[in-house]
């Protein structure tokens, strides 16, 4: 009786260990230098948030480095060698970090590894040539429709260039169209100081930042002649929309604006709650921490934070640059519907 008792133990247990394996979600959460995934008898290229199989062998060139997440959980290897996969999630043992192991997976079904296959939430495909060429072809169906136009008006005016005319006439009146708003705009924010940053426009003097509530009454005016303003106490109702105004102090009505708007209380809550988890397990001075931050904030609908955080990284990891650039930019573009013409200023402007 007893010998049949220990039989089912074992055998029990060797079903539940598979099991508890297959729940084992490992993924590339960053890394340096000439990193390689070999899968069966295929080896490539890693790539981040790339998941990886219990079979699986990395290899870390020499003066590589690698990070895996296994649910989560941080694992580094700061030197050359090869990592068997089955031997990371050993070493990860029991336990997760629910704020990292999700964040790794959207980096992976946003950009990255899986970005072949990614539409954006504005049914765009990703910044790639392909989208180039497209932006091209507006840009040209935009110049026939308005040479054809500016023809027709010469002939009924006599003027050599009407449309020309009139938009030099405008900018005498309203300043140059180049005043560019990165953050906020068309987003979430969460709860604390707000920032506003925008690009340094040539024709600008110093600049207004002018905050307006629904009732269209001004909460907040500030001058500086920097390129970002914090407002450092904001008393702002969750979910409401709020209007703000960047002007040129030398001229009115040269200006532009957005909105954005708070965070839910619960929202907010559980954002600050994960930024705290991705941070205590990446630790400070991790140069993947802008990368995870970024992909969380921008998951939150944060999508300012988030393409600050990517910038700022890019700054900081040569190797990744176009890679962080790039998630920057898909964060303008997707999330806060910036025109192609103001996305490809900001990449140059970097």
């Amino acid at each position: 009786m007893r010998t049949r008792l220990l039989c089912s133990f074992f055998i029990a247990l060797f079903a539940i260990l598979p099991a508890a394996a297959q729940n084992t979600t490992v993924r590339i959460l960053f890394y340096t230098g000439d990193v390689s995934v070999k899968s069966g008898r295929s080896s490539a290229k890693a790539s981040i948030g790339q998941q990886l199989g219990s079979k699986d062998e990395v290899t870390v060139g020499r003066g590589g480095t690698l990070q895996l997440s296994v649910n989560g959980k941080v694992i580094k290897y700061n030197r050359a060698g090869r990592v068997k996969v089955a031997d990371a999630i050993k070493r990860a043992g029991s336990g997760e970090n629910t704020a990292v192991a999700n964040t790794v997976r959207t980096l992976a079904a946003a950009s990255g590894a899986d970005r072949e296959k990614r539409t954006s939430k504005a049914g765009a495909t990703r910044i790639d040539d392909s989208s180039a060429i497209t932006a091209e072809q507006r840009r040209r169906m935009r110049d026939e429709i308005t040479n054809a136009a500016n023809d027709e008006l010469r002939n009924r005016t006599g003027i050599k260039d009407p449309l020309g005319e009139a938009q030099r006439a405008a900018r005498l009146i309203f300043g140059e169209d180049d005043m560019i708003i990165l953050e906020p705009r068309a987003s979430a924010i969460p709860s604390g100081p707000v920032r506003f940053r925008w690009l340094r426009s040539p024709t600008a003097g110093s600049y207004i930042v002018s905050v307006r509530d629904y009732r269209g009454e001004e909460i907040f005016r500030s001058e500086t002649t920097d390129t970002s303003l914090v407002w450092e106490h904001p008393a702002l109702t969750p979910e409401v929309v709020y209007t703000w105004s960047l002007i040129d102090t030398r001229n009115n009505l040269h200006r532009t604006g957005a909105i954005f708007h708070g965070l839910s209380d619960s929202a907010d809550a559980a954002l600050h709650a994960g930024t705290e988890a991705i941070r205590s397990e990446l630790g400070a001075d991790n140069p993947a921490l802008p990368l995870i931050l970024g992909a969380f904030y921008a998951d939150a609908g944060c999508h300012g934070e988030a393409a600050r955080l990517f910038t700022e990284g890019a700054k900081f990891n040569g190797q990744h640059f176009d890679e962080f650039m790039r998630r920057a930019c898909e964060e303008y573009r997707y999330g806060m519907y910036m025109p192609d013409e103001e996305v490809s200023a900001i990449y140059m402007e970097r």
